[in-house]
């Protein structure tokens, strides 16, 4: 696939210069970095969204993802302190069930490739003693969790059954790495299509600013898991102090909440 397929603009914003940018991928990398910077969510290839948000779907507009910006995906799904550490994707396709393991062995062997391809410096952030695949997850209809430990996580009915058009992705990455993520998602759609589903088109991204106050409820999507991701509970958020209770889970899961559209 080529880089200039991988990234087109959000509907509903100004940057359309993003495709004519995008002649490679660190150009394209460097145009995503300064969106999302600025709250945006962005769309890369026909497949997928892509923001530091949490996002979610109306079910009435198939084809259309609101990206809610005043909900840190960190601060959501992890219990980060500090925002716009955390990338969300959601690649879209056919209802179905996508295997999490498979996804999650493709997604491996990208970021191993990316770091081999890259050299040292392009993944000077991971953190010391840990590869650049440990800093991402995965949930699909089938399961989900870090996609270099058990896989044995996300499987909650109402969990799984919100991610039957979509594999859901999340990653620790700062700006400089995000040419990552078109490595990411080129291999989420070939396993995709190798597990025998189509790959759906989404025709843009709505932006909601979220300013209403309420907070998002994510309890009915928690679940354990072996996430490297989690922070510590920020004080008086919804699941500040809040321990995993799932027997046999080791100290190092965290409560991880998803929300329904990824």
């Amino acid at each position: 696939m080529k880089p200039l397929d991988l990234l087109r603009p959000s509907a509903d914003t100004d940057n359309r210069q993003l495709a004519r940018h995008a002649l490679h991928f660190e150009g394209a990398a460097r145009v995503l970095a300064a969106l999302l910077a600025d709250g945006h969510g962005a769309l890369i290839g026909d497949t997928t969204c892509v923001s530091r948000s949490v996002h979610t779907l109306d079910p009435f507009r198939p084809g259309c993802v609101r990206v809610v910006q005043s909900a840190d995906a960190g601060r959501v799904f992890y219990h980060r302190r500090r925002t716009r550490e955390v990338v969300h994707l959601d690649v879209f396709h056919a209802v179905g069930t996508v295997s999490h393991r498979t996804v999650a062995g493709a997604l491996r062997q990208a970021a191993l490739r990316f770091a081999l391809c890259r050299g040292a410096g392009a993944v000077s952030w991971v953190p010391a003693g840990a590869i650049l695949p440990d800093l991402i997850d995965v949930q699909t209809a089938a399961g989900g969790g870090r996609v270099t430990g058990a896989l044995k996580y996300g499987q909650g009915a109402q969990l799984k059954e919100s991610h039957q058009n979509h594999v859901h992705i999340a990653c620790l990455l700062p700006d400089e790495g995000f040419e990552l993520l078109f490595w990411l998602v080129d291999a989420a759609e070939r396993e995709i299509l190798r597990q025998g589903l189509e790959i759906r088109r989404l025709e843009h991204i709505e932006h909601d600013p979220g300013t209403s106050g309420a907070p998002l409820d994510m309890s009915p999507y928690a679940t354990a898991s072996d996430s490297l991701l989690r922070g510590d509970p920020v004080a008086g958020e919804p699941g500040a102090g809040t321990a995993s209770s799932a027997p046999g889970v080791d100290p190092a899961t965290c409560r991880l909440a998803l929300d329904l559209a990824g």
